[in-house]
């Protein structure tokens, strides 16, 4: 896999028969993998092209957080099959650029055989350009296709519907329009100890502020450690009944697991929801709950629920 940060006045052109896949791709759900899957019909090899921006839209469209950074979006177009992915920071020069000006900068000279798209796909000054600008201004160096988005139950697959069913404490369906589960990656910090004294040890993930944080509450969960995956029940919240925080935190019982884990780097994904958080009434009650999330865990791997 290469990726390249595209430098605009040294641009080569892509090797023979490549489509070359354009777009933002937040969250590189199974609507941006429809797209790639489509460029490999078309062309013997296909390239991504990730548009991003560091601008004050970009921050305010995301302010709710990110699904996947750039570092993430990469790793997953190379599991599709991607060999590069050139990215583009739309710094402020070429957000001044007319779609005319943008196509003759930056597509035409990479000369890739096609050019594919979703619908909502806008570049250039003010966002004007469209799919039927690059099939015009394009026509003489490349093919351009502009696909129909994907839906899951009428509603448009998109970074949005898939934030607001996690939000929802729906992970299960947001994995079916994901292509896998989302998941939380942070390094294993010191935490108040409170699980060994409930005979539920946890590892405390401190993840990266900038992603999406699903719905607060208590999940059946899978987590990666180093090459290895195991199953766990994790706490997303404030645990109000014991130590109340302000910063919602992300703690883990990894199942059948006894190793020494500080600063290490943990991967948790969300398979199920089972719960909201809850202040109990007593240290005993919660206790009773945790045993009753960890069968419910138990039962869901026994019958394959995953």
């Amino acid at each position: 896999m290469i990726a390249k940060h595209l430098d605009l006045s040294r641009i080569t052109s892509l090797a023979p028969s490549t489509a070359l896949v354009v777009g933002t791709f937040d969250g590189v759900h199974i609507g941006h993998k429809y797209l790639v899957e489509e460029g490999f019909k078309a062309a013997d090899n296909v390239a991504v092209l990730l548009v991003y921006t560091n601008k004050k839209l970009t921050k305010l469209h995301q302010k709710s957080g990110v699904l996947t950074s750039l570092e993430d979006r990469v790793e997953i177009f190379e599991k599709f099959g991607v060999k590069t992915v050139y990215l583009l920071n739309l710094g402020d020069e070429l957000l001044k650029l007319e779609p005319c000006e943008f196509i003759n900068k930056v597509l035409v000279p990479l000369a890739p055989n096609s050019v594919i798209v979703g619908t909502d796909f806008r570049f250039g000054r003010g966002a004007k350009g469209t799919g039927e600008d690059l099939r015009e201004f394009g026509k003489n160096v490349f093919t351009t296709r502009v696909l129909a988005p994907l839906y899951y139950e009428n509603e448009k697959v998109s970074t949005s519907l898939i934030k607001e069913l996690l939000s929802k404490g729906k992970p299960k369906i947001a994995k079916s329009l994901l292509g896998r589960y989302y998941a939380l990656t942070g390094l294993v910090t010191k935490g108040y100890g409170l699980g060994n004294k409930l005979g539920f040890p946890t590892a405390n993930i401190a993840f990266d502020p900038s992603y999406f944080v699903p719905a607060h509450g208590v999940y059946f969960v899978r987590v990666k450690f180093r090459a290895n995956y195991y199953f766990g029940m994790a706490s997303l919240g404030y645990h109000p009944t014991v130590n109340k925080v302000n910063v919602p935190l992300l703690e883990v019982n990894i199942f059948n697991f006894n190793e020494n884990i500080y600063h290490d780097a943990l991967t948790v994904e969300f398979i199920d929801y089972l719960r909201p958080e809850f202040k109990f009434e007593s240290v005993d009650t919660l206790i009773k709950q945790l045993q009753k999330d960890r069968e419910n865990c138990e039962f869901k791997i026994e019958k394959g629920e995953y």
